[in-house]
């Protein structure tokens, strides 16, 4: 079940890539 911190985490994780 994807909650809407692990959504914001990936967001954030793909910008600082």
């Amino acid at each position: 079940m994807v909650t809407t911190t692990n959504l914001n985490f990936i967001k954030t994780a793909k910008q600082l890539q």
